[in-house]
């Protein structure tokens, strides 16, 4: 069947992760798109055996600007772009929901699909906490979709978007470890940090344009994220973990949810503010606009988000 979908996947790398990834779609997918930057194991080799679309582009710590120039340069005749990260997977449900939705009569009546995420962590799917359903938009109609300019927490906006809501799942789960895990989130808590800043000074909030039925999941996440933000730095991450953890029954996850949720609601958090604190305490010092500072002192260009 000719689903007339092409896959889009950022990857630097993945070789740990990427033939899951790619054996997850490939009887959904026509076309496999796999944007590297230089990788040094063997994700090329990985992707080249799937017969993927590789292309090289400089890594310049933005996502959303390497996501655009793959939808600004790919090759493609096909109607449909499928977003998908190197450490997911497609669950056979999705695949056989997604081939019927595009089979349809109906498909002419949206353009772009929204698909639950779950997180699978220390071997156990989260399902507690307020961690399902997380809906993302991951299937959208070619030259409508664009990646938001976001360091962090960035989406697809569908221009005109009329969106779907599918049951089957893509599944999360990273296989790197607990060290990779880690130095992850610290580059994610400075980019989230600067992104906070930049909102700041620029006395705006995270905006997403919403669809045709109105408030959707990810508009009402950051209107929650706008509300945290006004709370004292220290202080929030405390009360987000207690939130999270116990009153939304994260610690019936076992483990695992005692894991997440004190890495990531708390210690996450925490590293989030404390780089917040930093940033500001220099710059007061030192007199400098925010564009300039980041890009001394850790060499990121955030020109194109401001």
């Amino acid at each position: 069947m000719n689903t007339n979908v092409a896959a889009v996947i950022i990857v630097y790398n993945e070789e740990i992760h990427l033939d899951r990834c790619l054996k997850s779609i490939e009887d959904l997918v026509d076309e496999i798109h796999i944007i590297d930057s230089n990788s040094i194991d063997k994700t090329t080799e990985i992707a080249r055996y799937f017969k993927t679309k590789i292309y090289q582009v400089q890594w310049e710590n933005s996502y959303s600007k390497k996501y655009n120039w793959g939808l600004d340069n790919i090759k493609t005749e096909c109607d449909w772009i499928f977003r998908l990260d190197a450490d997911e997977v497609c669950t056979p449900e999705l695949r056989s929901e997604l081939k019927a939705i595009l089979g349809a009569e109906t498909k002419h009546k949206f353009n772009a699909v929204k698909v639950p995420r779950s997180i699978k962590f220390l071997g156990r799917e989260l399902r507690y906490g307020a961690m399902q359903p997380i809906y993302t938009l991951r299937l959208f109609r070619a030259g409508l979709g664009v990646c938001e300019s976001k360091l962090m927490d960035e989406h697809i906006v569908v221009k005109n978007e009329s969106s779907i809501y599918t049951e089957g799942k893509i599944i999360d789960e990273n296989l790197k470890g607990w060290g990779d895990w880690i130095s992850k989130h610290d580059t994610y808590a400075l980019k989230e940090a600067i992104d906070l800043l930049q909102r700041k000074n620029k006395k705006t909030t995270n905006q997403l344009v919403t669809n045709s039925n109105g408030l959707d999941q990810v508009m009402k996440k950051r209107i929650l994220k706008n509300w945290y933000e006004r709370l004292p730095l220290f202080i929030r991450p405390i009360l987000y973990y207690i939130y999270r953890y116990i009153v939304r029954g994260g610690f019936r996850d076992g483990f695992g949810g005692f894991s997440w949720h004190f890495l990531q609601g708390l210690w996450y958090r925490m590293l989030v503010d404390i780089k917040v604190y930093e940033i500001s305490r220099d710059l007061k010092v030192e007199d400098v606009s925010l564009q300039k500072y980041i890009y001394e002192r850790y060499g990121f260009d955030i020109s194109f988000n401001e």
